[in-house]
């Protein structure tokens, strides 16, 4: 049950990204992340991208068992834990691209998951958007899905398309 909800929110949010025609946003598309689990989230992400201190940001807000169910093809590392990668990888992001910023465009709050469309900047392209959903246990990330970052003329042409 869970995989068709994520499944679902991670298509609503490619879907809210690419359509010029999507329902309009909620008045506050943030007002979720005055809870708790939308707070996480939020500080999560400005922490290990915006602030630039991903290692702290996991050690603080994810779990140590934290799964990357990531779509973005790189394989697994048997040797090193899914949150070792994310610290990498995160970390490496913010290397090759030191004007990145993440921005939430959204976040809504189901349950247990945290669902955010975030849009990257400052990486030397254009914008790109993608949505995530993030699953919160205890206070600590414990599980997160990404979608590939689509550019906002990319996603335009597919909703023309």
């Amino acid at each position: 049950m869970k995989k068709k909800i994520l499944g679902l929110a991670l298509m609503g949010g490619l879907l809210m990204a690419s359509s010029g025609n999507a329902a309009p946003a909620p008045p506050n598309p943030l007002a979720a992340a005055a809870t708790p689990n939308g707070k996480i989230i939020m500080e999560f992400f400005d922490m290990s991208m915006n602030q630039k201190k991903a290692r702290e940001a996991h050690e603080r807000f994810a779990s140590p068992n934290f799964v990357n169910h990531a779509f973005d093809g790189r394989p697994r590392d048997p040797n090193k834990s899914d949150r070792e990668v994310n610290i990498m990888n995160a970390e490496a992001a913010v290397k090759n691209a030191p004007n990145l910023k993440v921005h939430i465009l959204s976040l809504s709050v189901i349950g247990d998951l945290v669902v955010t469309q975030l849009m990257n900047t400052g990486t030397g392209g254009a914008p790109s958007i993608s949505p995530s959903v993030d699953r919160i246990k205890d206070g600590k990330v414990v599980e997160h899905w990404v979608l590939p970052g689509v550019t906002l003329a990319a996603a335009q042409a597919l909703a023309a398309s």
